[in-house]
């Protein structure tokens, strides 16, 4: 025997060779012949995939993190604006008042004579057509 693991040993019958009405042999199917086959593309390590996943989780992290400080900034803002809107409520309430008590008939009043005006109890009447003066003051 030989030291070849493929190798086949098989007895020789004279019988088949010599003998013309004979059987004929049947041989075991061949195997078919070894090829030389190339090793396969190395594929995209594991670590490449590992590290695009941790940027891509790293970046979404990031951007909700921008996200809720503006959503902060926002509500800060609101909340500042709140409080000047109710400022600006208090300071119009307050000149509106300031404004409905110099405008009274008393207050009005007492400003024309601070200013040195009289009052006149019966008052001239002038027709602008002709020009005529239709009822004398009676301060003349």
């Amino acid at each position: 025997m030989s030291a070849s693991p493929t190798a086949t040993a098989r007895a020789v019958s004279s019988w088949s060779t010599s003998a013309p009405h004979a059987a004929p042999v049947t041989s075991t199917p061949r195997k078919p012949a070894l090829e030389v086959v190339t090793a396969p593309e190395p594929r995209a390590s594991l670590g490449v995939f590992l590290a695009g996943c941790v940027a891509l989780l790293g970046l979404t992290i990031a951007a909700i993190l921008i996200l809720n400080v503006e959503m902060a900034h926002g509500a800060y803002k609101q909340t500042d604006m709140k409080a000047q809107l109710s400022h600006e409520v208090l300071v119009t309430e307050q000149l509106s008042s300031d404004l409905d008590d110099v405008s009274t008939a008393e207050n009005l009043a007492q400003r024309a004579r601070d200013l040195g005006m009289v009052q006149e109890l019966t008052p001239g009447v002038i027709r602008l057509e002709d020009k005529t003066i239709l009822v004398e003051p009676d301060g003349k």
